[in-house]
C-alpha cells in the first residue's frame, strides 16, 4: 500500500511533499486503491447534485427534466474534474481539485427561469462559463486581490458555511423535519465517530478508505432505522442497470439584462476556486510560501469549460467541491490521478440509472457527518493560510470585518433579503459576501502603505528595539511572511552591531527597506569602512586572537541570513545591499 511514500521526502515539481500525505500532487496511484479513492469521491460528490435538483424543485421541473438536470452535473462536472486534474495547454490546475453542480447559480438562475424559462437559464450559464474561462488571461495581473489573509479567509469560509447545513443534516433537520430526529441523529454519530476514529487511530487502509467504510457503515445504519424508505430501494430496483443519459434541453436563449447577476455569480465561483486551489498548494507543499496565481488561472479556465458544457448540455453552473478537497487531505490522499479517477467514474454513474439513483439518496445523516468533517479541515487550512503572514490593523480589520460579514449571512439572513436581485448571487452566499468584502477593503487599506520604509541608527546609540519595532511595523503593513521577516532583522541587526563595535562607520547608519511581494531587500549606506561579508566561517583560533577574523565572522553570518548580498565602497561610502526571497 506504498508505505514508503508516506515517509520518503520526495519533491513533485518544485514543491515538498508533506510527510502526512500518501499519495500526493503528481504521485501516481495503483489501479486498486485509485478506483476505490475515486469511487469514495464520487460518492461524495454526488451527494452536491442537491444544488440541482433543488433549482428543479424551486422552478417546477418534472422529474423528466430534473433527471436530465441530475445527468448534465455529473457529466459536465466529471469533465470540469479531468480538465482540472490535468496542466495542459493552459487548462487546469494540476491539482485534485472537482467540480460539481453548485448553489453559487442558483438565484441567478431561478429568476432567470422565471422570466425566460429554461433555455435563458441554459444560454446565460453557458455564456458565464466562458467569461470565467476570459477571467484567466488577466488573473496574473490581480495578484494584489488575493494575497493570504483574502484566499485563507475563503477557504476558512467555506469551512464555515458548510457547518450549519451539516450539522442539519446529521440531525436529519431540513425542510420537511424542523426538529431533530432521533434516529437520524444515531446515524449521523456514528457516522461521523467512525471518520475520525479511523483518521485518529486507524494505520493504512483503515486511513485510506476511512470516508468509503464510513458510508457503507452509514447506508447499513439508515436502511436498518428506517431512515432510507423500503419504498425508495423498491423505485431504485425497477430502473435499468445500464442505460444511456436522459437530456433535456428545450434550447438557448440570451437576455442583456441577465448578464450582470451571471456574471457576479461566475466571479463568486471564480473566488471560492482561488480559496480552493490555495488550500491545494497549501496541503501539497511542506514549504508554501504564496499562491500560485498562474495555476489558479488555469483552474478558472477548467471551471469555466465545465460550467460552459453544462450550460451546453442543458444544465446549471458548476463550482469547486470544497468538502472533497478536506476529505482528500484528511485521508492523506491528494493525488491529481485521483481526479481523473473521479471524474470517470462521475461521467460513468450518468450511465447507470441504479447506482447514480441509490447514490443520490444518500441519507442526510451521512452527508452531514461527512461535510462535518470535511469543514474541519477547511477552516483550520484557511486559518493557517492567514498566518502565515504578519497582521497589522488593517489586515486584522480585513479579515475580521470579512469574516463578520460571512456570519451575518448565516445568522441573519432576512438583513439581505431586500436587495435587488443583481446582488443577490453575491449576498445570498457567506463566502462570496466574505471574499467581495475582504478584496474591498484590502484594495481600500492599501491606500497610505509605501513599499519603501526608511531607519536610521547612530552607531554609537544602537538600539535594538528601534531595530524590532522597524520591522514589526513594516512587515505588518507589507503582510509579509514571518520568517522572512525575522531573517532580515537578524541580519540587519547582526550588520549593525558589527559597523559599530568595530568602528566602521563614521556617521549615521541608514536603511531603506522595499518589498514587492517577491523580494524584501536592504539597503544600507553609511560613510567608513565596508563590512566584508566572507564567504566562509573563520577557525575559532582566529577569532579569539585577531579582530579581523571577528569582522569576517560577523559578515559571514550577515551573509548565512540573506539569500543575496553585496557590499561594496566608493570614496569612503559603503553601500550594503542584503535581497530575502519572499
Amino acid at each position: 500500500m506504498k508505505e514508503t511514500a508516506q515517509a520518503s521526502a520526495q519533491e513533485t515539481g518544485n514543491e515538498r511533499r508533506p510527510g502526512n500525505l500518501i499519495y500526493a500532487g503528481d504521485e501516481p496511484v495503483p489501479p486498486l486503491p485509485l478506483v476505490i479513492l475515486g469511487l469514495e469521491h464520487a460518492v461524495l460528490l454526488v451527494a452536491s447534485l442537491t444544488a440541482a435538483i433543488f433549482f428543479a424543485h424551486a422552478v417546477g421541473a418534472g422529474p423528466s427534466q430534473t433527471e436530465a438536470l441530475v445527468n448534465v452535473g455529473l457529466i459536465a462536472g466529471g469533465i470540469a474534474s479531468i480538465l482540472q486534474a490535468c496542466p495542459r495547454y493552459g487548462v487546469g490546475s494540476g491539482y485534485f481539485c472537482l467540480h460539481t453542480s453548485s448553489f453559487i447559480y442558483f438565484q441567478a438562475s431561478v429568476h432567470a427561469a422565471g422570466v425566460g424559462g429554461l433555455p435563458l437559464v441554459f444560454g446565460m450559464t453557458a455564456l458565464s462559463g466562458l467569461a470565467e474561462a476570459a477571467l484567466s488571461r488577466i488573473v496574473p495581473r490581480l495578484r494584489s486581490l488575493f494575497p493570504p489573509e483574502v484566499s485563507g479567509l475563503v477557504v476558512a469560509t467555506v469551512g464555515i458555511a458548510l457547518a450549519p447545513h451539516a450539522v442539519r443534516s446529521l440531525a436529519g433537520m431540513g425542510r420537511a423535519h424542523t426538529e431533530p430526529d432521533g434516529h437520524a441523529l444515531i446515524v449521523g454519530l456514528v457516522t461521523l465517530g467512525l471518520i475520525v476514529g479511523l483518521n485518529v487511530w486507524g494505520r493504512g487502509v483503515l486511513r485510506l478508505f476511512s470516508i468509503l467504510i464510513a458510508i457503507v457503515a452509514g447506508y447499513v445504519l439508515s436502511y436498518s432505522l428506517d431512515v432510507i424508505p423500503a419504498e425508495h430501494l423498491d423505485k431504485i430496483s425497477s430502473l435499468p442497470f445500464i442505460a444511456l443519459p436522459h437530456l433535456e434541453h428545450p434550447g438557448f436563449s440570451f437576455d442583456p439584462s441577465f448578464l450582470v447577476p451571471f456574471l457576479i455569480a461566475a466571479v463568486c465561483s471564480a473566488l471560492k476556486l482561488t480559496g480552493d486551489i490555495t488550500s491545494c498548494q497549501k496541503i501539497n507543499d511542506a514549504d508554501w510560501k504564496r499562491v500560485d496565481i498562474n495555476s489558479v488561472g488555469r483552474a478558472f479556465v477548467a471551471d469555466g469549460l465545465g460550467t460552459f458544457s453544462a450550460g451546453m448540455m442543458g444544465g446549471t453552473g458548476l463550482s469547486s467541491s470544497s468538502s472533497n478537497i478536506g476529505m482528500a487531505y484528511a485521508t492523506g490522499a491528494t493525488s491529481r490521478y485521483i481526479g481523473y479517477s473521479t471524474g470517470v467514474i462521475f461521467i460513468s454513474l450518468a450511465f447507470l440509472p441504479r447506482i447514480a439513483s441509490l447514490l443520490t439518496l444518500m441519507p442526510g445523516p451521512v452527508v452531514g457527518a461527512i461535510t462535518m468533517y470535511a469543514s474541519c479541515f477547511m477552516i483550520v487550512t484557511g486559518w493557517s493560510i492567514i498566518m502565515t503572514r504578519m497582521l497589522d490593523a488593517r489586515k486584522t480589520f480585513v479579515t475580521g470585518l470579512s469574516l463578520i460579514m460571512a456570519l451575518s449571512v448565516e445568522t441573519i439572513p432576512e438583513l439581505y433579503a431586500g436587495l435587488p436581485v443583481v446582488l443577490k448571487p453575491i449576498a445570498g452566499s457567506s463566502v462570496a459576501l466574505a471574499a467581495v468584502t475582504a478584496i474591498c477593503l484590502n484594495l481600500v487599506f492599501r491606500i497610505g502603505i509605501s513599499s519603501r520604509m526608511t531607519l536610521e541608527l547612530e552607531p554609537d546609540g544602537l538600539d535594538q528595539d528601534k531595530i524590532y519595532d522597524f520591522f514589526d511595523n513594516a512587515g505588518g503593513s507589507w503582510g509579509a511572511r514571518k520568517e522572512v521577516v525575522h531573517r532580515a532583522m537578524a541580519a540587519l541587526s547582526e550588520l549593525y552591531q558589527s559597523v559599530a563595535a568595530l568602528g566602521l562607520a563614521t556617521g549615521k547608519i541608514s536603511t531603506v527597506a522595499s518589498f514587492d511581494e517577491f523580494n524584501l531587500t536592504l539597503d544600507v549606506r553609511y560613510e567608513g569602512v565596508a563590512l566584508h561579508l566572507s564567504e566562509t566561517r573563520p577557525p575559532a583560533d582566529d577569532i579569539l586572537e585577531d579582530e579581523d577574523a571577528l569582522a569576517r565572522l560577523s559578515g559571514f553570518l550577515v551573509r548565512q541570513y540573506a539569500d543575496s548580498t553585496k557590499s561594496e565602497a566608493a570614496g569612503g561610502r559603503c553601500r550594503v545591499h542584503l535581497q530575502f526571497e519572499h
